[in-house]
C-alpha cells in the first residue's frame, strides 16, 4: 500500500490529467460486455469527433489488410472488434491526452515510443501463448507504464528530481520513486485507474 496518498489526490486533481468523460465512461462500459451490439457501441463514438477520428485511424490502418478505407464508425467497429475499439478509446483519451504539455525533464517522445514498443511486443507474444488474450494484452503494455506519465505531468516538480537521478545513475525507476515519493508508478496507475473505473484486468500489475 502506497505511504504517499497526497501524490494521487494531487494526480486525480490536476487539470492536465483529466477524468475520461461521461462517453468514454460510457463506451468502457459498453465494451465489457462481449455480446453488445457494434452498433451501439459505433453510435456513441460517432458523438466524439475526437474517439472517431483515433477509431477511423486504426481501422484504415495497413497493419490489419484491408483493402478499402471506411469513413464508417460502426464498420470501423465491426472490423476492430470490441476489444480493439475499447483499446483505440483507451489509448485516445488516457496516453494521447498526457501529450498536450511537455513536463521539464521528461522526453515524451521517447516515452511514447517505448509504450507502443511494449504494447506490440506484449500483443505478439501473447498471440503464441495465448490467443485468446492477445487484444488485452496490447492495451495492457499500452498501459503498463501510464504511471510514469501520470506522474510528470500531474506532479512535475515532484518527479524532476526522480527523472535526474534516473537518468544519472541507471538505477530501477521504481526503486528511485518508491524512496523519494513513497510510491511508484505503477501503484500511481494501478490506483488513478481504478478510480475511473477502468477493468482492473487493464491496470498495470
Amino acid at each position: 500500500m502506497p505511504s504517499n496518498p497526497s501524490i494521487i489526490e494531487r494526480i486525480k486533481a490536476s487539470p492536465k490529467i483529466p477524468a475520461p468523460s461521461h462517453t468514454v465512461f460510457k463506451i468502457l462500459e459498453l465494451t465489457n460486455d462481449p455480446d453488445c451490439p457494434a452498433k451501439k457501441v459505433a453510435d456513441v463514438i460517432a458523438g466524439d469527433g475526437g474517439l472517431t477520428a483515433e477509431l477511423l485511424r486504426q481501422s484504415n490502418s495497413a497493419l490489419y489488410g484491408f483493402s478499402t478505407a471506411t469513413s464508417s464508425p460502426l464498420e470501423a467497429c465491426v472490423r476492430l472488434g470490441l476489444k480493439r475499439v475499447r483499446s483505440a478509446v483507451i489509448n485516445q483519451h488516457i496516453v494521447n491526452g498526457l501529450g498536450k504539455t511537455k513536463p521539464e525533464g521528461f522526453d515524451a517522445n521517447k516515452y511514447w515510443q517505448s509504450t507502443l514498443a511494449t504494447s506490440v511486443a506484449a500483443k505478439d507474444l501473447c498471440r503464441q501463448i495465448a490467443p485468446a488474450q492477445a487484444e488485452d494484452a496490447c492495451t495492457a503494455g499500452l498501459l503498463c507504464d501510464v504511471g510514469i506519465g501520470m506522474l510528470a505531468f500531474g506532479v512535475p516538480k515532484d518527479y524532476t528530481p526522480v527523472l535526474a537521478h534516473f537518468a544519472r545513475s541507471g538505477e530501477p525507476l521504481h526503486r528511485i520513486e518508491r524512496r523519494l515519493l513513497e510510491i511508484n508508478h505503477a501503484e500511481v496507475a494501478s490506483l488513478v485507474l481504478e478510480g475511473w473505473r477502468l477493468d482492473l484486468r487493464f491496470s498495470p500489475p
